[in-house]
C-alpha cells in the first residue's frame, strides 16, 4: 500500500509542478471551461476542499480546468495496471493481459472525449511507467539500493524512508481470506510439523543439488574459454557499435518529427503564447539562445578530458559510450513522439518562424538532411520551430552532467558542483531567450534524470 501510495504522491507533486507553471489552452471547444477569479484565500480554500473530497472527478460533481499537464487518470490507471501485473503470480496472465487492454481502452476514451491532449496521455503514462520500474529495481536489488543509498536520499527521499527495511522482492503468495478456511490452515500446518524431518532432509538434499551444479557451471565456463574459439570482434566493441546506430537512426526520426511539426505548427495570428510563470518574469534575451550551445560544447569537453584521467574510463570505455548513446537516443526517440502528437504554440510572438509547406517527399526528406547534418542547432545555422515539447538541449546537458558525476570519482567535489552550476545556467539560458515553456524543460529534467 505505501508503495503505491508514496509513487502516485510523487509522480502528482511532478503535475502540480506542470500544472503551475504552464497553462494549456482548452483541449476541445465543447468544453464550457473559462478563467475564473475567486478573490479572497478563504474562497480558494472552500474550493480546494470541494475538489478534494471529490477527488477532482468529473463523476462526483466537480468540475475542473487547466489540469492539463499531464492526466491524472492516465497516472491512476497505469499505476494501478502495473500494481495488478506485478504482485499478482506470473501465471494469472489472464488478469495481467485484461488490465493492460482495460488500461490502453481507458487511455483511448481519454482522448476520444478530448478531455486531455495526446502529450497529456503519453507524457503521464511515461512517467508513471518510469517511476514504476525506477522504484521497484531499487527496491528488489538490495545490493544497488545500499551502492547508492546516498544518492537515492538526495533524489528520492520517501524511497530511502519506506523501503530502509525491506530486503528483496515481494513474494506473491496467496491464501483464502475467508474465516471458514481457518480449520483447513490448521491441517496444513499439522501436516508440514509431523513431516518436518522429511522436510529436513529434503532441504539438505536441494542444497548438495545446487552446490553440484554451480560447481559444473564454473568447470564448464573453464573449458569453453580454453575451447572456445577467439572471436574476430569483441562483443563489447560490437555493441557499443549497435548503439552508435541506433543513435543516428533516431537522430534522423527526431530530424524528422521536427518537420512534421513545423508543418502543423499553429498560427501565431490565431494562438498567441501560453502563460507562462517564468516566461512571464523574465526578460526577452535575444543571444540568449546560442548560450545552451556553448555550454553543451563545454560539458562535452568536460566530460571528455575527465573520462582520459579517470581509470573507470580507461577499462570500461566502451560501456560508458554505449549507456550515454542508448539513454540518450531512447529519450529523443520518446521526444519525437511527444513533438509529433500535440504542437504548442510558439512562446515567443517575435520569433520569425513560419509554418512549413513542402511539395512532395523529397523536399520534406531534403530538410530532414539539413537538419540531421547541422544537429538541429540553431549555431550550426538551421532555424527550426514547434519541436517545444520537450527541451532538446535540457536533455543533452542534464545527460552529462548525470553521466559525469556518475563515473567520476566521489572525490572530485569540485568538478561536480561546477557541472551542476554549468548545466543549470543553461536551462536558465534556454528560458531567458524563451526557446521553450518552463514546463518543457522540467519535463526534459525530469525524464532524463529519471532515465539515467
Amino acid at each position: 500500500m505505501r508503495r503505491m501510495f508514496s509513487m502516485i504522491g510523487t509522480i502528482f507533486i511532478l503535475r502540480c509542478i506542470c500544472m503551475l507553471i504552464t497553462s494549456l489552452s482548452v483541449p476541445g471547444a465543447h468544453l464550457k471551461c473559462e478563467g475564473k477569479l475567486y478573490g479572497d484565500i478563504w474562497t480558494k480554500l472552500r474550493r480546494t476542499f470541494e475538489i478534494w473530497t471529490g477527488l477532482g472527478m468529473t463523476l462526483s460533481g466537480v468540475r475542473t480546468c487547466g489540469d492539463y499537464m499531464f492526466s491524472g487518470h492516465t497516472v491512476f490507471v497505469t499505476m494501478l495496471n502495473f500494481l495488478i501485473t506485478e504482485y499478482t503470480p506470473r501465471k494469472m496472465y489472464y488478469l495481467h493481459t485484461s488490465a493492460w487492454v482495460a488500461n490502453m481502452f481507458a487511455l483511448f476514451f481519454i482522448l476520444a472525449a478530448h478531455e486531455h491532449y495526446s502529450i497529456d496521455v503519453f507524457v503521464a503514462f511515461y512517467i508513471t511507467s518510469r517511476m514504476f520500474l525506477y522504484y521497484h529495481t531499487l527496491a528488489n536489488n538490495r545490493s544497488l539500493m545500499l551502492r547508492d543509498k546516498k544518492r537515492t536520499r538526495i533524489w528520492f527521499p520517501l524511497f530511502t524512508f519506506f523501503e530502509s527495511r525491506c530486503d528483496g522482492i515481494v513474494p506473491n503468495e496467496f491464501e483464502w481470506p475467508l474465516p471458514n478456511m481457518f480449520v483447513l490452515n490448521r491441517l496444513h500446518s499439522t501436516y508440514e510439523s509431523s513431516n518436518k524431518s522429511f522436510l529436513t532432509d529434503l532441504l539438505i538434499y536441494d542444497n548438495f543439488r545446487i552446490r553440484l551444479i554451480h560447481h559444473l557451471k564454473i568447470q564448464y565456463s573453464k573449458l569453453g574459454t580454453l575451447c572456445r574459439p577467439k572471436r574476430k570482434i569483441n562483443q563489447e566493441v560490437w555493441k557499443t557499435g549497435v548503439s552508435i546506430v541506433y543513435t543516428f537512426f533516431v537522430h534522423f526520426v527526431t530530424s524528422f518529427a521536427i518537420i512534421v511539426a513545423q508543418e502543423r505548427m499553429p498560427d501565431k495570428k490565431q494562438y498567441r503564447p501560453l502563460p507562462d510563470v517564468m516566461l512571464d518574469s523574465i526578460t526577452y534575451v535575444p543571444w540568449a539562445y546560442k548560450v545552451p550551445a556553448v555550454h553543451k560544447s563545454s560539458l562535452g569537453k568536460i566530460s571528455t578530458k575527465a573520462g582520459f584521467l579517470s581509470k573507470i574510463f580507461k577499462n570500461f570505455m566502451f560501456i560508458l559510450l554505449r549507456r550515454m548513446f542508448v539513454i540518450a537516443a531512447s529519450i529523443f526517440l520518446f521526444r519525437s513522439i511527444c513533438v509529433i502528437v500535440t504542437s504548442l504554440p510558439m512562446p515567443q510572438e517575435n520569433f520569425n518562424c513560419e509554418k512549413l509547406v513542402f511539395k512532395n517527399g523529397w523536399e520534406r526528406f531534403s530538410r530532414a538532411l539539413e537538419i540531421y547534418s547541422g544537429m538541429g542547432m540553431k549555431v550550426s545555422g538551421l532555424k527550426t520551430c514547434g519541436d517545444y515539447m520537450f527541451s532538446g538541449h535540457t536533455v543533452t546537458i542534464t545527460t552529462l552532467i548525470l553521466l559525469i558525476n556518475e563515473y567520476t570519482p566521489k572525490r572530485w567535489i569540485f568538478l561536480h558542483i561546477l557541472v551542476w552550476i554549468v548545466g543549470l545556467s543553461g536551462m536558465i539560458f534556454i528560458l531567458a531567450g524563451h526557446g521553450h515553456y518552463t514546463l518543457d524543460v522540467i519535463v526534459a529534467f525530469y525524464i532524463t534524470s529519471r532515465s539515467e
